[in-house]
């Protein structure tokens, strides 16, 4: 084995560590002061529901993972279940829409903390020219 074949493996340690931050993720800043304030006192109860339900997740992949092994993941998984077709690429579509909402999410939280590093919030000019520079990024590519 040379060194470039060693060093794109992932072990035990490596794959659980992925699949945990893909489960709890940034999801748990994102949402936590939402959840609390749903939950009420039963927030702990929240967690271990929750916490359930990832475990039956991991458990799912887990299982899917030695039953198809690949390194397409859950769009193999998706593929095996539905065929190869328009549901399977409709499926697919949907899961990478999830991922980019998930991802939007992250942002909006990582500004709402980032937020209060910052002691006078931005003038509204500033915040319209950020727009503006986003808007015309968009239109460049």
């Amino acid at each position: 084995m040379n060194v470039n074949e060693k060093s794109r493996s992932i072990g035990t340690l490596g794959a659980i560590s992925i699949g945990i931050g893909g489960m709890v993720g940034g999801g748990i800043f994102a949402v936590l002061g939402e959840a609390v304030s749903l939950a009420h006192g039963a927030t702990a109860v929240a967690f271990v529901f929750a916490g359930m339900v990832a475990l039956l997740t991991a458990y799912a992949y887990s299982k899917l993972s030695v039953a198809y092994q690949s390194r397409g993941g859950t769009i193999v998984f998706i593929d095996n279940a539905f065929g190869h077709n328009v549901l399977s690429g409709a499926v697919n579509m949907m899961l990478w829409l999830s991922y980019l909402v998930t991802i939007s999410l992250y942002a909006v939280a990582f500004a709402s903390y980032a937020q209060t590093f910052f002691s006078p919030p931005p003038s509204r000019v500033a915040k319209a020219s950020f727009y503006q520079f986003g808007d015309f990024a968009a239109d460049a590519h």
